[in-house]
């Protein structure tokens, strides 16, 4: 894997944020980079990713909150990184090469933000189409990460909800350790 690469540049017309925070839920089929964490495989849109990249060092921080693994600098940037196992209650594993970051754009407290997320392994960028998108049942709480689940080749992919996932609550308080605000 190289050591990072980007998946679109910043800003463009096509993707912007605003265009894909009005998605509806009929619009959700598209591109999405695929991912393992264990055995589940996720996707998140093409059109919220920055870059891939090889897990560089983590820089701690403390009194973060416990799914934030450290905050590293991307071009002069310095942004949080969250280890989506530790979010999702999974068991702790040690990195492997195929470990890596994925730098994803996200909506925090009315702005847009890059946040890192460390995955499993990268599998492959996939084309989902409409018909292979299934509503994912909604939680007790009522606040669902999903956008939807999706068989492709056998296999079950769960399609992330980045801005469900990566909520302005864990976020915010890593910028504000990291920027003193």
């Amino acid at each position: 894997m190289p050591e990072a690469t980007q998946l679109d540049p910043p800003g463009t017309e096509a993707d912007s944020y605003e265009d894909r925070a009005g998605d509806r839920a009929d619009d959700r089929a598209g591109k999405y980079l695929i991912f393992r964490l264990e055995e589940l495989h996720f996707g998140v849109r093409i059109g919220n990713l920055r870059e891939v990249m090889e897990m560089p060092g983590i820089t701690f921080v403390p009194l973060a909150p416990p799914c934030v693994a450290g905050v590293i600098n991307l071009r002069g940037s310095v942004i949080p990184v969250i280890d989506l196992r530790r979010k999702f209650g999974l068991p702790p594993e040690p990195a492997t090469a195929a470990t890596c970051i994925v730098a994803i754009r996200v909506m925090v407290a009315f702005a847009e933000a890059i946040v890192g997320v460390i995955v499993d392994e990268v599998l492959e960028v996939l084309t989902i189409e409409a018909e292979m998108i299934e509503d994912a049942p909604v939680p007790e709480d009522g606040v669902s990460y999903l956008l939807g689940t999706a068989m492709v080749d056998g296999k079950r992919r769960l399609l992330l909800d980045v801005d469900e996932v990566l909520n302005n609550l864990e976020i915010q308080p890593v910028g504000r350790l990291v920027h003193g605000g």
